[in-house]
């Protein structure tokens, strides 16, 4: 019995420290913007671009765009340039960037910021007539299917938690669940039953021997 005590102690040890680890593990913003992203326009369009990511909190993450100009500078809003932040699901949005009256001078290479960790490069090119080619990426307003079909693997600075690691941790934690479940009834089944040593006390009957007493009657 003391050994399925111990037992039960160190599966009870091993699941508070595979609890404690998976829950320390840390969880990075991901950013999923494909490599070599092109949008070209016409001037006087309107364009939209888009910026998914996946974050760890609950509260939205602050999104920043950023304009490649020699040097990387915030991309100042104006009556013309609207940003806007869509949730997809739990834990995952995209924030857009809206040129309503496009200009030949908004063309360049911007990027999504947040909290450090920037996107791949998103190319704009604005054209002075009718685009040879007008690249529209809705797939990520959540009303397309095709949106699962983007490769986000491919990204730039640290990830959301792998989820190999999840799923390894979910599985060992499980496994030592049913071992855990398996040692009880085990412990339980082979317990010693008391059985009760029933103790008959013969019930001694003091035998009195009764001698014949003999009265002799002395003749005074």
């Amino acid at each position: 019995m003391n050994d399925c005590r111990a037992l039960l102690h160190v599966l009870t040890v091993s699941l508070l420290v595979l609890t404690l680890d998976a829950d320390s593990e840390e969880c990075f913003l991901q950013m999923k913007v494909r490599r070599n992203t092109v949008y070209e326009a016409s001037v006087g369009q309107e364009l939209r671009i888009n910026c998914t990511i996946a974050f760890c909190n609950s509260s939205p993450p602050a999104v920043t765009w950023i304009k490649l100009n020699k040097k990387l500078v915030p991309v100042n809003m104006s009556s013309d340039i609207k940003t806007e932040w869509k949730m997809l699901k739990d834990f995952e949005g995209v924030s857009y960037l809206t040129f309503q009256n496009i200009h030949k001078r908004d063309s360049g290479v911007y990027q999504c910021e947040s909290d450090g960790d920037v996107s791949h490069y998103i190319n704009i090119s604005v054209y002075g007539g009718v685009p040879s080619h007008t690249l529209e990426n809705d797939a990520l307003d959540g009303s397309d299917s095709d949106q699962d079909s983007l490769n986000y693997t491919d990204t730039e600075g640290p990830v959301a938690l792998d989820s190999s690691h999840s799923f390894v941790f979910g599985l060992v934690r499980t496994l030592i669940f049913i071992f855990g479940m398996i040692v009880i009834i085990i412990c339980v089944t082979s317990k010693p039953k008391c059985k009760g040593k029933t103790r008959t006390t013969a019930n001694r009957q003091s035998s009195c021997s009764q001698q014949d007493v003999t009265i002799y009657e002395n003749d005074l």
